[in-house]
């Protein structure tokens, strides 16, 4: 059994657009919230923040939480 890994994905909305990042894999581009996987003894928010400045280079204010998404990476279509 794998352990328990929790993310934090930030949704940035200005001028109306909403922020994502271009990535590319071998199926091709995909779009992602920018954020990612919590590190031991860090919060969510402080996760985000750590993670929107290694990704976008900015620093982020984390505002309220919008909604919480169980994953089971195991069940999902694209696992290996």
């Amino acid at each position: 059994m794998r352990p328990i890994r929790t993310a934090a994905k930030a949704i940035i909305i200005e001028d109306g657009m909403l922020l994502v990042t271009e990535n590319r894999d071998d199926q091709g581009v995909f779009y992602l919230l920018p954020g990612g996987g919590q590190e031991p003894g860090e919060t969510l928010p402080e996760a985000l923040v750590r993670e929107c400045a290694e990704e976008l280079c900015c620093r982020v204010e984390v505002e309220d939480l919008v909604l919480v998404r169980d994953y089971i990476a195991a069940n999902h279509e694209f696992s290996v």
